[in-house]
């Protein structure tokens, strides 16, 4: 058994870092017109990739603040690391549409196209590792 409190920060940091990786990445190529013009559709596509997810991270760390709940609660380890491998897989995967770009002769809204089935059904998956994970305490 893992330390709960833990587990969630180290959650927490995974998707964090990766979001904000991101969303820096994504403001500064729209400010640099990549997507000539059609920003919205990036954002549109990436948005509900990532952010069901965090809100449920944010919102799970505002609970355990407001009710100080996380200090001495228990996880089973193998719950956490689905959680966090399958996170990093997802997220990894998910930045390779933006970061991979220049190694390809696709475009991203071909990639976003092309990827954007499996990249859903890895999120469900993931979603379902991370609920678990939040719901699995002792």
């Amino acid at each position: 058994m893992l330390s709960m409190g833990r587990c969630k920060t180290i959650l927490g940091a995974i998707w964090a870092v990766f979001f904000l990786g991101l969303f820096i990445l994504l403001i500064l190529q729209v400010g640099g017109n990549k997507y000539d013009g059609n920003a919205g559709a990036v954002w549109s596509w990436f948005l509900p990739m990532i952010l069901p997810t965090m809100t449920l991270i944010i919102g799970v760390f505002l609970l355990d603040v407001q009710n100080n709940s996380i200090q001495e609660a228990k996880v089973n380890a193998t719950v956490f690391y689905l959680a966090a491998g399958g996170s990093i897989i997802y997220l990894i995967f998910l930045s390779w549409i933006f970061f991979g770009e220049p190694y390809t002769d696709k475009s991203i809204f071909t990639a976003m196209k092309e990827y954007g089935t499996p990249i859903s059904v890895l999120q469900g998956i993931v979603n379902s590792f991370v609920g678990v994970f939040f719901m699995n305490k002792k």
